[in-house]
């Protein structure tokens, strides 16, 4: 913090190296390298461990310029008096400077650059080369000229990662994006945002109806709001994005007005004012049948603790549709787990970086990585395992936990997918937080199916692709679940 003004003030060579200078000679002497060494081994930004070695491991040498370097040691001698496992302090982060200096925005940008680089688990699946993309956010960082400004410019940052795990938060872009909701959920469909649910009865009172296209929010064409808040989120697939820009694009500050502009099915325009505040939207019924057999199970109303009754109402069943259009709130293991007919299936395949050292320069090569592997097995019942068909409906809205289920169901049931692909998001998930009190966060482990065929970036795949239309929408007719019904009953 210190050297970073002179270092940026510098107008010839030897300013330059002497302000330089001023900053290596903080670091402490490097240690004498006879007898066991220690170095670092990170699983994660905030797991990691330390690894013995006979000897000390090479210098780290800098390159700093013209002129100047660094030599930093990469293990240290072995003592009696040092703690048995990592227990680094926190970074500070900031939280009381929305708009800190500049010298604490490029502290940011290089600790998302370092976090990304060394920690993001999907960095080959990324459009941009992460470490071309830091010259670009580094001048955006610096360049900002208020707290909205520098906070939008690090949500920007992020979106380069392609991953709708990643994303930037902090209450500048809470109040930028909106946190409370009208009691309306919006799709994309036929690239139009459309009214698909109906949350309270005063929306209905004033004419709000199913199928409704919504053209205008707070006075601003929706095309217009689209594109302005779609840039600065980030998503793993073009139907990851659509969801999460249809999830809070009427979002605005609790207890305000939204001003709304529709369209009805019979052209006419309407406008209505509703009020923000926080939604429950309580899920359908858990269970029901719907003849020939065939059992519908809603996994939004699905939680650890009725997991098991669900499935045993569903027992004498001759197909189930599970039903993972949003969010999945119970352990997807523990689903799977009344399918899974053979012992030792394999589920899904992890992986996941381990950092043992910095990228050292080298000629014969750019970088390495090290990595852990494992595969996961679908857990065994200890009750009776369903042995008929299922079904699994998804779209967009599928995404995380749901996913999980979908790969552990394709590997034990060969269940089907009946819909369109899903979000292409899961996997443990870090974060960080940045000066400014901006938490980062990011897909840390690589999950994949069984066969190693991707997730990220794909979603899971229908078996029977069914797109619903404006039409089908406005008509009530849920053309996804009829697919499933027509699937199940041949």
């Amino acid at each position: 913090m210190d050297a970073l003004p002179k270092i940026r003030a510098a107008k010839t060579a030897a300013e330059y190296q002497d302000a330089v200078r001023g900053l290596t000679s903080a670091l402490p002497p490097i240690p004498a390298t006879s007898g066991p060494q220690r170095t670092w081994v990170h699983f994660k930004i905030d797991r990691s461990g330390f690894m013995t070695v006979p000897n000390a491991t090479p210098l780290l040498t800098l390159e700093l310029g013209p002129g100047a370097h660094a030599e930093v040691p990469l293990s240290e001698p072995v003592r009696a008096q040092l703690p048995v496992v990592p227990d680094p302090q926190p970074d500070a982060t900031y939280a009381n400077l929305p708009y800190p200096p500049t010298e604490l925005r490029i502290l940011s940008a290089y600790k998302l650059w370092g976090a990304v680089h060394y920690f993001f688990a999907y960095r080959d699946l990324m459009d941009d080369d992460w470490d071309d993309d830091v010259a670009d956010f580094l001048t955006k960082f610096i360049a900002a000229k208020d707290a909205r400004e520098y906070h939008l410019a690090v949500a920007d940052a992020v979106t380069k990662l392609c991953d709708s795990n990643a994303q930037a938060s902090s209450s500048i872009l809470d109040n930028y994006f909106g946190t409370a909701a009208v009691p309306l959920q919006l799709m994309l469909i036929d690239k139009k945002p459309l009214v698909t649910a109906i949350f309270s009865d005063e929306a209905r009172q004033k004419g709000i109806q199913i199928g409704d296209i919504v053209t205008r929010v707070d006075g601003e064409e929706i095309v217009a709001r689209i594109n302005r808040e779609a840039v600065y989120l980030d998503a793993s697939t073009h139907q990851s994005l659509s969801d999460l820009v249809m999830h809070r694009i009427l979002n605005g500050a609790p207890d305000s007005d939204a001003q709304l502009t529709v369209r009805h099915g019979d052209g006419a325009t309407q406008d209505v004012k509703l009020q923000r505040q926080s939604v429950q939207r309580e899920p359908a019924a858990v269970t029901k049948k719907l003849g020939k057999g065939i059992a519908y199970v809603n996994l939004q109303a699905v939680i650890d603790s009725n997991v098991d009754s669900v499935l045993e109402t569903s027992s004498d069943a001759t197909g189930i549709i599970f039903d993972a259009r949003g969010p999945l709130r119970a352990d997807a293991r523990r689903i799977a787990s009344h399918f899974s007919q053979e012992p030792d299936t394999a589920g899904a395949i992890l992986t996941g970086p381990v950092v043992m050292s910095p990228d050292p320069p080298a000629r014969s090569f750019l970088t390495g990585t090290n990595s852990f592997f494992s595969v996961e097995a679908v857990p065994k019942s200890a009750g009776p395992i369903f042995k008929g068909k299922t079904v699994m409906l998804i779209d967009e809205r599928t995404i995380g936990e749901a996913e999980l289920l979908g790969l552990l169901l394709e590997a034990t049931n060969k269940t089907a997918f009946i819909g369109s692909n899903s979000a292409g998001a899961y996997g443990e998930i870090s974060s960080l937080v940045l000066p400014g009190g901006i938490t980062v966060t990011f897909s840390s482990t690589d999950v994949r199916h069984a066969n190693t065929g991707k997730l990220q970036r794909v979603g899971l795949e229908p078996t029977i692709a069914v797109h619903p239309e404006l039409a089908d929408i406005r008509a009530d007719r849920d053309v996804v679940l009829e697919k499933a019904v027509e699937y199940l009953s041949r």
